[in-house]
């Protein structure tokens, strides 16, 4: 998603403890403010036929499957209903296209808009169609804990699941059968070359940046597990087993690397035709956070790569006065995320103290920032971003 200029602000003194996470009030109010007074938007949405609720954001006005899945996470035991509303509104936005990341709470006819904005794939409900293969995941994350934990009816969302399983598939060989194209990407739009793995193809990382190469390692991770979900709800859906023991096939074979110590580490991309890259993003799923997604996580593997990525060697890990963590190339050199900061916390027990306190003495105005620089954490990017808010709450 888009990010804005850095902003300066007067530092504001760190809460001793973090507020705890307020209940949503009915959803017939216009607005919800909450996790940490960052605005969760979310209202009702039945005049799209869904029945749902539509979840803002932050400061941009639209609905992605993975930060509504994040921003109401918190929220999974406390308001089963909020849940359910939620995920009916993520299946119709699914339903309508697989293939996008982002949605509008307003339905716009297509040849209302720009040249520029039909070619991209927007109107309708999209608001950006950039294929992210963890939105989908992030998905079937919500829907199998509400399916496990409250019992909610999974069977209306098996069209949904089913289409994602099918979409996946295809993405197995995205050179010859998908039918995704972005003109953004190169090849006109079909991304760079990719041969067969078993791993499934995305066209844009979880920060939403273009993939350099088409399989994102930490979201074939995420799927795999998600798709042991999908087997469990739903054991008849055709291929769902055949297609996670080919993506973990595919890693295997062809998403680490080794270095010149003979230390093996997950790749954060590959192509499938020697090309990857070794390096993390702070947006989640990252190599960083495997374990947080999936509790059946290569140890040893996923061991030699944290230690890796939570160092200088990765080139998006900055260290400064205000703190040390990963960055992304989503913002300008030097930027850290507390989301990697947070990440590392849920994921390395050692360190989650030091990392609840490092988040917490860098907010600004009560508030976890997208970003904010090294060596001056008032100095941050987007105001108002609710996921790393949300996650927070799990500190």
């Amino acid at each position: 998603m888009p990010s804005k200029k850095p902003v300066s602000a007067p530092p504001s003194p760190a809460p001793s403890a973090p507020p705890p996470v307020p209940s949503p009030p009915s959803p017939s109010a216009p607005e919800v403010w909450s996790h940490l007074n960052v605005p969760m938007s979310i209202r009702p949405y039945a005049d799209v036929g869904a029945n749902g609720i539509f979840v803002r954001t932050g400061d941009i006005p639209e609905m992605w499957i993975r930060d509504s899945t994040a921003q109401v996470w918190p929220y999974r035991d406390s308001h089963p209903q909020l849940i359910a509303d939620v995920l009916r509104q993520q299946d119709y936005f699914l339903r309508h296209d697989v293939y996008a990341n982002s949605y509008k709470d307003h339905h716009r006819d297509p040849e209302s808009l720009s040249k520029f904005e039909q070619r991209l794939g927007r109107g309708g409900w999209v608001a950006t169609r950039n294929y992210e293969l963890d939105s989908g995941c992030y998905f079937l994350r919500l829907l199998h804990y509400a399916w496990k934990n409250h019992h909610l009816d999974a069977e209306p969302f098996r069209p949904t699941v089913e289409l994602l399983v099918r979409t996946w598939v295809v993405e197995q060989r995205h050179e010859e059968h998908s039918p995704y194209r972005y003109p953004e990407l190169p090849r006109n739009g079909l991304g760079t070359p990719v041969g067969y793995t078993g791993m499934s193809w995305s066209g844009f990382r979880p920060s939403d940046d273009a993939c350099t190469y088409g399989y994102h390692i930490p979201s074939n991770l995420f799927a795999a597990a998600m798709l042991r979900h999908v087997v469990a709800m739903f054991p008849d859906i055709d291929g769902a087993n055949r297609l996670r023991q080919q993506i973990l096939d595919g890693v295997k074979q062809h998403g680490t690397w080794v270095d010149d110590h003979s230390v093996e580490r997950y790749c954060y991309e590959v192509d499938g035709l020697g090309g990857y890259n070794s390096m993390d993003d702070a947006n989640l799923p990252s190599l960083l956070s495997i374990p947080y997604f999936d509790p059946e996580y290569d140890t040893r593997l996923w061991k030699n790569t944290y230690d890796w990525v939570w160092s200088d060697a990765n080139q998006y890990f900055y260290r400064g006065k205000a703190a040390e963590g990963i960055g992304s190339p989503h913002t300008p050199k030097n930027y850290i995320w507390p989301l990697s900061l947070i990440a590392r916390g849920l994921v390395d027990p050692t360190v989650r103290d030091e990392m609840k306190a490092t988040v917490q003495r860098t907010m600004v105005g009560g508030k976890v920032h997208e970003s904010f620089h090294k060596n001056n954490f008032t100095t941050y990017m987007r105001e108002d971003f609710s996921w790393p808010n949300a996650l927070f709450t799990e500190l």
